[in-house]
């Protein structure tokens, strides 16, 4: 049965295409759609689902309306993803889960260290668009970056991208989480969220009996 509608605006934010040559390049259409995700949960007249769950919906092909009935949202944002060395192209679009209409669409064509700025545009597109009532604080959550090293960030992405992959459970994959986490931390040592991951590598370590200290 489906889930009965929240009575503030309710949102999933589906997996962001991959639209790069590179298909290892999905690390960051992945990253980019998580990040978009925990900002827009840090609003609180907004509902937002999980990752866990819209991730569940990735590469397989859906109607807008099974996936808004199933979940209980109103809203559905998507988009794609090409990264090049240089240049970041993003298309985004929020879309009325129950008449399948675009609410908002746009296109982006920056430079690769503007994905942050691409990112807040599109948060703040988003509660523009849904009337979200927005509290100073909560803007100034969103606002703060982590990093602005765009180079930490990458290597957290790829940690991010190698910690959740199932096939890499392993003492070697581990290793290479703790490396791209470590890369990310001597690039920014004030990006924090690097250092939280790191120290899971050690209670994954641990657990798995992979370290003889």
């Amino acid at each position: 049965h489906p889930l009965s509608l929240p009575d503030k605006p309710s949102i999933i934010v589906l997996p962001f295409t991959n639209m790069s040559e590179d298909p290892k390049q999905e690390y960051f259409s992945d990253g980019l759609t998580q990040d978009i995700t925990t900002d827009l949960s840090k609003f609180s007249n907004l509902f937002v689902v999980a990752s866990n769950s819209a991730f569940t919906y990735k590469g397989k092909p859906s109607k807008v309306q099974d996936i808004g009935s199933a979940l209980g949202v109103r809203y559905l944002l998507e988009g794609t993803v090409q990264k090049t060395p240089e240049r970041l192209r993003i298309n985004a679009q929020l879309i009325n889960a129950a008449t399948g209409n675009h609410v908002w669409a746009e296109r982006y064509d920056k430079q690769l260290g503007e994905v942050f700025a691409v990112q807040e545009d599109i948060i703040q597109r988003v509660v523009t668009a849904l009337a979200v009532k927005v509290s100073a604080a909560e803007q100034h959550r969103v606002s703060q970056k982590e990093t602005k090293n765009m180079d930490a960030y990458d290597n957290y992405l790829r940690a991010k991208m190698v910690l959740y992959d199932p096939g890499k459970a392993t003492k070697e994959g581990n290793a290479e989480v703790r490396a791209h986490l470590e890369n990310a931390n001597r690039l920014d040592p004030n990006f924090s969220m690097p250092f939280g991951l790191l120290s899971y590598t050690y209670v994954r370590e641990y657990q798995n009996g992979w370290s003889e200290d």
